[in-house]
């Protein structure tokens, strides 16, 4: 497939969104009478002083603005008010358009690369298209699901009767719930391989965005290499497979920034695990040549399974689940809903225990957790997580709201392994309020930040012998049975009040006071690059 050379974005700030900009950052009873006075926060100390005392008396002898005050006229102390709110203390970064307060900003400046759209938007949508119905490549696709709404994919249907809590599939079956999802417009149908997309939108109402290659604590470089993978990856022929990131590599490698800062303090985000990454450049195998690129050997990669290599920069974030709040009172809105979830099941198991894996053990393995759920009926629910529709087969990936109201169900919620050590459902089993069952400690606590997880992994989750389960030495539904209410209680808190909003990603567009998946990522960049620059 041919790429299409795409016109540079345009760089001039839209006159609307100025005068939104400048209203943001000034006083809610002044009114702003042009864009253009954003600007004037450029000027000198002493400039701005005179400009804003000019303005101040030219809106009340002209009565173009409100009162600063209720009072008639303009006192002392609201003219010192106004000169300290809007002129000492704020600035504007002229080239990137974002107004922010300079202490804010101070050590989270990033420079965004505006890659061209070839090499993200353009390769999204064609990802997007393959989601949908044929793959536009010959050789064929990665199911790579859906990145509408800048990749938090399709609103999930309101099909939740208000009456019974009853859940309608796409294919007629009905599955019944104690709770709902709530409110309705946070709830989407987020793929797990969206992670690039999503970041990227985030980024770009990143209020510490910069142009200012000088005042930049760190780069940021938007290429889809994960939507690459999935049109790319089925393709026998090297060549072909890598003609994308062979491309992107010349131009990243061409532009006057990369060169200045030599590649140091830069970060790309991945939304495929290590193995799709991490192939050697002149290997005939699986995967696309990423992490091993010499030109970017100093990039730190944000992705949601860590390699645990010596020779790359990396950071572990959480999947991208289905819940994307815009405000605080959403957010509590859920955590009341699954608070007051009865939750009937001791256990829940969602997972493929058919389906081919690497590893011939992985699939061994599921089996006996599913043969031990069977014994275990009243207590233990098994649901197979296939793209199939059939009344006790979930389709995980397309109906992911599914997931979460199953995992709301449950106590404690089973994340064995699959190809790879990580899983979506951990953060599935997380939003639902479900306390995880792992089998190793490279599912979550050695792989994410503990600004996403506590450092202590029994405070959220409980740690299951693999090799006994597989030998049958004991049953796991028994051994969840022994833990005491009181501790489940705890964990349940932990994970509701503590865990949830640190590993969702809120809508690029939020009013929110906490920090979420995104924000925790750049607040562990910019603390790793301040390391490195101290020694």
């Amino acid at each position: 497939m041919g790429f299409n050379q795409c016109s540079p974005p345009n760089k001039k700030l839209d006159v609307a969104q100025a005068k939104l900009n400048c209203r943001r950052y000034h006083p809610a009873s002044m009114k702003i009478p042009s864009s253009s006075c954003c600007r004037a926060w450029m000027l000198s100390c002493t400039g701005c002083l005179l400009l804003c005392l000019i303005a101040v008396l030219f809106l009340q002898t002209t009565n173009m603005g409100s009162p600063i005050s209720h009072s008639e006229g303009l006192s002392s102390a609201n003219l010192l008010k106004m000169i300290q709110d809007n002129v000492l203390y704020k600035h504007t970064d002229g080239d990137a358009g974002h107004h922010v307060m300079n202490e804010e900003c101070r050590g989270r400046y990033v420079y965004m690369y505006e890659v061209p759209a070839q090499f993200n938007a353009d390769v999204a949508h064609e990802c997007t298209i393959a989601g949908r119905g044929p793959c536009t490549e010959a050789w064929g696709c990665l199911y790579c699901g859906g990145l509408e709404n800048e990749g938090i994919g399709l609103q999930v249907p309101n099909q939740t009767e208000d009456g019974n809590y009853t859940l309608i599939s796409q294919n007629g079956y009905k599955y019944n719930y104690s709770i709902r999802l709530r409110p309705a417009d946070a709830w989407y149908r987020t793929h797990q391989f969206s992670l690039e997309v999503v970041f990227h939108a985030k980024m770009r109402k990143y209020e510490c965005l910069t142009r200012d290659v000088d005042k930049a604590n760190a780069f940021y470089v938007p290429f889809y290499a994960g939507q690459v993978a999935a049109v790319s990856m089925k393709c026998n022929i090297m060549q072909l497979r890598d003609r994308r990131v062979n491309r992107f590599l010349g131009w990243l490698t061409s532009q006057d920034t990369w060169r200045h800062t030599t590649g140091q303090r830069h970060f790309m985000v991945l939304g495929r695990q290590p193995f799709d990454m991490n192939r050697t450049i002149t290997a005939n195998m699986w995967g696309l040549p990423i992490t091993t690129q010499p030109e970017l050997a100093n990039l730190t990669f944000l992705w949601w399974e860590k390699a645990f290599s010596n020779s790359i920069h990396e950071i572990g974030i959480p999947y991208p689940t289905s819940f994307h709040p815009s405000s605080d009172a959403q957010l509590k809105v859920w955590q009341d809903e699954i608070k007051g979830a009865k939750r009937e099941w001791l256990v829940s198991y969602l997972g493929s225990a058919r389906r081919r894996f690497r590893h011939e053990s992985t699939l061994h393995f599921r089996q006996e957790l599913k043969r031990q759920c069977d014994q275990e009926k009243e207590k233990c629910r098994f649901m197979d997580c296939t793209l199939r529709y059939t009344e006790w087969q979930v389709p995980c990936e397309s109906e992911p709201e599914i997931v979460t109201l199953e995992f709301s169900n449950a106590v404690f919620c089973l994340q064995p392994e699959g190809d790879t050590p990580t899983r979506k459902s951990i953060f599935d089993s997380v939003i639902a309020g479900c306390i995880p069952a792992v089998f190793t400690n490279l599912t979550a606590h050695l792989q994410y930040h503990d600004g996403y997880l506590p450092q202590d992994p029994s405070l959220y989750s409980v740690f299951l012998n693999k090799d006994e389960i597989a030998l049958s030495k004991y049953n796991f539904v028994q051994e969840l049975a022994k833990i005491p209410a009181d501790r489940v209680r705890r964990m349940q808190e932990t994970i509701r009040d503590y865990i949830l909003p640190r590993i969702i990603f809120t809508l690029p567009v939020s009013s929110v006071s906490f920090l979420d998946a995104f924000d925790i990522a750049l607040q562990q960049l910019f603390s790793n690059f301040t390391s490195s620059d101290s020694t």
